[in-house]
Formats: C-alpha cells, sequence, structure tokens
C-alpha cells in the first residue's frame, strides 16, 4: 500500500464499536459497479474520522490493487502528495521530474490519467482532512473544490474524511460520539494502562468527556504519565474547566 501521507498506527485493542458505520462503508465502497464508488465521512474533529478510516483499510485492503491516503486539508498539502506519487509511479528520477509549474501540472494532470486507466480500477483513494470545501454553492476565501484533482474516469473507489457536512457528491455519513460509557471506558483503559471496571471517577471522567475518543485517550495518556488516579485527573479537568467558563463570563 502506498501512503502519499503519513498517517496514524492503528491499535486494534484502542479501536471500538463502529460496527455499524464499517458496515456502510463496506457496502458503499466494496460494491461492484460501473461507477465510481464515493463515500465522505464528517463530524466533529478527534471523533475518530480518520481512525475510521485506517481500521476500514485495514480490514480491505486485500480486496484493492492499491490504497493511496493524501493529506486533502489544503490545495497545496494535496498536490504535494499527489506530486510524490508521481515521482513512485513514474519510474524517473526525482531530478528530471519538475523543476517548474507547467511540470507540476503535468505531473498532477499524469496522475489523474494513471487512476483512468481501464485495467487500473479497483484502487482506493483516501483523501484525508478535506474540512475546508468550496462549491459554486458555498463560500470560503480559502478552501478548494476535490474534484479538480479526481481521476478523468469515473472508476476506483474514493473515500473522504471531513468536518464540514457541505459535502454535497457521493453518499455521507456523519460519525457521531461514542453513545455507549463502556466503549469510553475501554479507551480510558488502555491509554491509562489502569482498570476501569470498578473506578466510579473513571465512569464520571468517562461521561464529562462526552464520548469523544481523542479527548478520551488525551486523557488516558496524561493519567498514564502524571496522574496517579483517574480522580486527580478529574480534579485538575473540573478546575481547569472551572478556570475557563468563570474568565469568559468576566471577558
Amino acid at each position: 500500500m502506498y501512503k502519499g501521507a503519513r498517517a496514524p498506527l492503528i491499535d486494534d485493542d484502542i479501536f471500538v464499536g463502529r460496527e455499524r458505520e464499517l458496515d456502510q462503508l463496506e457496502e458503499w465502497l466494496l460494491s461492484h459497479t460501473l461507477k465510481q464508488n464515493i463515500a465522505a465521512i464528517y463530524g466533529l474533529g478527534g471523533i475518530g474520522k480518520t481512525q475510521l478510516s485506517l481500521h476500514f483499510v485495514k480490514q480491505h485492503k486485500i480486496k484493492y490493487s492499491s490504497i493511496i491516503w493524501l493529506n486533502a486539508k489544503n490545495e497545496n498539502t494535496l498536490k504535494a502528495g499527489l506530486l510524490d506519487l508521481w515521482k513512485r509511479i513514474s519510474g524517473k528520477r526525482e531530478n528530471e521530474l519538475i523543476t517548474n509549474q507547467q511540470d507540476e501540472e503535468l505531473a498532477i494532470r499524469n496522475v489523474r490519467q494513471w487512476f483512468s486507466e481501464p485495467e487500473n480500477n479497483q484502487w482506493l483513494v483516501i483523501y484525508d482532512n478535506y474540512d475546508d470545501p468550496r462549491f459554486s454553492a458555498t463560500q470560503s476565501s480559502t478552501g478548494y473544490d476535490i474534484r479538480q484533482f479526481f481521476p478523468y474516469r469515473t472508476q476506483g473507489s474514493i473515500l473522504i474524511t471531513t468536518r464540514s457536512s457541505r459535502i454535497n457528491f457521493g453518499k455521507k455519513l456523519q460519525l457521531r460520539k461514542l453513545e455507549d460509557v463502556q466503549q469510553s471506558l475501554v479507551v480510558l483503559a488502555k491509554y491509562s494502562g489502569k482498570d476501569t471496571s470498578r473506578d466510579v471517577d473513571a465512569e464520571i471522567l468517562a461521561k464529562r468527556l462526552d464520548g469523544l475518543p481523542l479527548a478520551l485517550a488525551t486523557a488516558g495518556a496524561y493519567i498514564s504519565q502524571a496522574a496517579d488516579s483517574f480522580g486527580i485527573y478529574l480534579q485538575l479537568y473540573e478546575e481547569i474547566w472551572n478556570d475557563l467558563a468563570q474568565n469568559t463570563d468576566e471577558s
């Protein structure tokens, strides 16, 4: 699998829940149709969109001829990923490839053409962190339309992660918070290295962090390094939260 950008590693012991979402992605991205499969996962930052995408890739990587991971945070990062991909698939030395803007545009067109070759139709491309879309019906001074970088031929599969619900093409999957507090406790336990099964403070903290995977992982990691218990962390958390609320009221 080629990765056009560094993606975090998956810890299967920490990835919890999301069975329904994985089943939905499988239905959308592994369907055998003559059209291109496009799906977008959208939701809050830290909700687990990238992690879900990585887990889907790990489950189904043998079903694709190639898997390309691209950082779509902005137009420049996406172009950089496409140019890096072209360096890998062209077989040419790096110093022979791109010396000016015309070379850059040609290389990107060549990548799009490579994705469009009739015999190359079993790939999966993940456009990660496409958080600032700009389409004809939306206003954005900094965003861009990602479709200008899609393959020319409508084949293969595309998965997009985004914080925006404004994506107006493909199928959309909203990723929500972990609904079961037991799933939150699993994340806390794995990152903290502590038993949460009979810890009242751990359950209070899990509910306080409201099923947000990144917040749970961050709390667990901090507890493993700097706090003796969930109770101590919970006390620190409440003190900081109250200070922030007080400062907000005063301003």
